[in-house]
């Protein structure tokens, strides 16, 4: 790989696509639920403008965690040509935080008396992670006691938690109580995609030293200290699932110098400085491992020296994790 390409390749993941609609069929790949734990989240880049999808009939609720980024311009609204003219006549929005707990709900639009839901910006005082629900009537948000979260009433009235579960407003179920079934779409103001982090090994025959400042990603200390034109591979890796590769029990490949290093892009815990280099290991195959060269986040080593019929096997840490 040359370094124009390893330089585009990183460029298009720290840019990433910049559509502003989400499907949840054709992004979230099947049916979102109501919960945290199986709600669609809503991955991407840019501002979000438009969720899509379908409800069941006989009481469902479709969930998506979302990111928003001005709540001063916040809003929610299944009020819309496609909502319209769908089998959905009396929709419902919820909104809860990223632990679940309610923040605000609304049934009916109060401006034009539709039974369709316009959600506006009165208890969302900060950004973040949030998860936003779209529900029939009345499909209602139950806390772990099966205590309704909102009273049913007023209907047209943007309200925080006032039912009997009010005070234990994290959502755990939904009681169902619905016949509304058919497409939806939520148009929303002051959101965006939530940003997901990307972790990988790489591994190269050459060492290399190449700032990437010239990326525009912010960070002053990020370079690239294996040569790129010759990485064989590019892993997937968390902190606790990273692979071990068998060293064939092959003579000839005493001495051969593997390069490994990872790379990080995690705009979600640092927004200040998305991308993350480790240090780099230089692992001569059958003699003494050694690390070198500078990191900007990241450490990394070797568990064991590569001899043959062993295996390579590489550890690391986000310093301040």
């Amino acid at each position: 790989m040359s370094r124009l390409l390893f330089a585009l390749s990183l460029a298009t993941l720290t840019t990433g696509a910049l559509a502003q609609t989400w499907d949840e069929t054709a992004d979230g790949g099947a049916d979102a639920g109501g919960l945290i734990g199986s709600a669609q989240t809503v991955y991407g880049n840019g501002p979000l403008t438009t969720i899509t999808g379908f409800m069941d009939g006989g009481g469902e609720e479709d969930g998506y965690i979302i990111e928003i980024t001005d709540p001063a311009s916040f809003s929610a609204t299944t009020i819309n040509a496609l909502t319209e003219a769908s089998s959905v006549t009396d929709t419902q929005l919820w909104l809860f935080d990223e632990s679940g707990a309610g923040v605000q709900f609304i049934d009916d639009d109060p401006n034009s008396g539709t039974f369709l839901s316009n959600m506006l910006n009165d208890f969302v005082v900060s950004p973040g992670c949030y998860m936003l629900v779209v529900s029939g009537f009345t499909n209602d948000a139950e806390n772990s006691d099966g205590d309704e979260i909102w009273l049913d009433t007023p209907f047209n009235v943007l309200r925080q938690p006032d039912g009997a579960g009010a005070g234990n407003p994290v959502v755990t179920q939904w009681d169902m109580n619905s016949g509304q079934g058919g497409e939806y779409q939520i148009d929303l103001t002051g959101c965006s995609f939530k940003q997901q982090a990307e972790c990988w090994l790489l591994l190269g025959t050459g060492q290399g030293d190449i700032p990437l400042d010239f990326l525009g990603v912010p960070g002053q200390a990020d370079r690239l200290l294996i040569d790129p034109n010759t990485i064989f591979g590019r892993f997937d890796v968390t902190l606790d699932d990273i692979p071990v590769f068998d060293i064939p029990n092959d003579p000839g490949m005493i001495g051969v110098h593997i390069f490994a290093q990872i790379l990080m892009l995690n705009p979600i815990h640092f927004p200040d400085d998305a991308l993350k280099m480790s240090n780099a290991v230089d692992v001569p195959i059958h003699q003494n491992a050694s690390v070198f060269g500078p990191s900007s986040g990241m450490q990394i080593w070797v568990n064991s020296n590569a001899y043959l019929g062993g295996v390579l096997d590489i550890g690391f840490l986000i310093e301040g994790s």
